[in-house]
């Protein structure tokens, strides 16, 4: 009698939990949308949108929940991802979305930690704020073409993330998107994005290397505060101001490059950048920085002395004569080509620095160069970002460099 009560009571509980549960979860009509939980899996269907949540839904019971399920099925027709609908859901690792789903609303994956990969497919145009935040064993994302908007906080604190690529198509990056995204390591901006929020990419400080998109007009303020792995930085062509602390604590930064359309620069922009050693501003005028007694202004905690200025050689007398500008080193260089756009290294426009020089000239960008005697003798070409002219006696020489050509002054 004991063997069959517990053979009976087994067999009670596997058809118990075997059991599927469904609950009618739509937004205009609540049986447009059904959510059904079966075996730790967690199935969307219907037509339309899901309802919002606020954290408890009929699947939740506390802020503690679901740790049961290990996989959402949406299948076709359902058309957006409703607020908070799978946040905290800590074992999930397993998402698929349908490319009916256009909206992606607010934490809808909020602290999914357990989550390692997700496909956003084609046809989703925002991602709300919070969406994704605390994700930790995201690694990799790829927002596709569709996507317009990226919200506040969108991925923020996802520390496994490492990967970010967007398509051409996204216009807007919100506020704190990736900010505290340590580990992130590489991401793709398309130039189809007009605004980045402040402190989007705050302390990810593995991030090596950024291509500001050239349809930038501003930057905003600690957009890249605490990015201590950038080394290089090119504002491009058409911004015309940086904002506070928007480089501020980059501790590998070495070289920066404002192009002449930047008329505004915050203050603290590159405060404790403290590696710094070259920047190139082509600006004719010198911008007049925010100068702030107790802290500095735009490049304190950087040894200014020893931080070459490359400017136009034009500009020189002007810059020496700008209080902000003159305790660095300033250099005067030519410049060939027109001022289009800026980016990775400057395309359009090439800077030529130091000139006068008293041997090496310098290239802003490796150039196909010849070296040429002011009475047009070929001396020798090269291809490279610098020209040796050490050995040549004191005078003027003619470079040509991609076609186009400038005088050097050897003294």
């Amino acid at each position: 009698m004991k063997k069959i009560t517990i053979l009976i009571s087994t067999l009670i509980l596997t058809v118990t939990t075997s059991v599927a549960q469904t609950w009618n979860i739509g937004a205009s009509n609540d049986k447009d949308v059904t959510a059904t939980l079966s075996n730790g899996t967690l199935t969307i269907k219907g037509t339309g949108d899901m309802r919002d949540f606020d954290y408890y839904n009929p699947w939740s019971k506390s802020y503690d929940h679901n740790t049961s399920i290990t996989k959402i099925v949406i299948e076709g027709g359902v058309t957006n991802i409703s607020k908070s609908a799978f946040a905290y859901f800590k074992s999930l690792t397993e998402v698929i979305i349908p490319n009916s789903v256009k909206n992606i609303e607010n934490e809808a994956f909020k602290e999914c930690s357990g989550l390692t990969t997700i496909i956003i497919p084609e046809g989703v145009t925002s991602i709300g704020d919070v969406a994704f935040s605390n994700c930790h064993s995201l690694t990799e994302i790829i927002i596709p073409k569709s996507v317009t908007k990226i919200g506040d906080y969108a991925f923020a604190s996802s520390r496994g993330l490492t990967k970010v690529t967007m398509l051409e198509g996204v216009v807007s990056i919100g506020r704190y998107a990736f900010s505290d995204c340590e580990n992130l390591m590489e991401i793709t901006i398309p130039n189809s994005v007009t605004t980045i929020g402040e402190t989007a990419f705050y302390k990810c400080s593995k991030l090596t290397e950024v291509n500001i998109p050239s349809s930038l007009t501003s930057i905003q303020g600690h957009v890249f505060y605490g990015c201590s792995g950038l080394t290089a930085i090119t504002i491009p062509s058409g911004v015309t101001s940086i904002g506070e602390y928007a480089f501020c604590s980059c501790e590998g930064l070495t070289k920066v490059i404002i192009p002449k359309s930047v008329t505004s620069i915050g203050k603290n922009a590159f405060t404790d950048c403290e590696n710094l050693t070259e920047v190139t501003n082509f600006a004719s005028t010198p911008q007049i920085l925010p100068y702030n007694a107790w802290d500095g202004g735009v490049f304190d905690g950087v040894w200014i002395r020893n931080v070459t200025l490359n400017v136009p050689a034009a500009s020189v007398d002007l810059y020496k004569a700008a209080r902000e500008w003159r305790d660095f080193k300033i250099t005067g260089m030519e410049i060939i080509g027109t001022e289009t756009a800026v980016q990775g290294i400057v395309s359009a426009q090439i800077s030529i620095y130091p000139n006068p020089t008293i041997g090496v000239v310098n290239i802003s960008e490796p150039s196909e160069i010849k070296v040429y005697s002011l009475q047009g003798a070929l001396l020798y070409e090269t291809f490279g970002t610098q020209v040796d002219l050490s050995a040549y006696p004191k005078g003027v020489y003619q470079l040509y460099i991609n076609g186009e050509v400038v005088k050097v002054v050897k003294k």
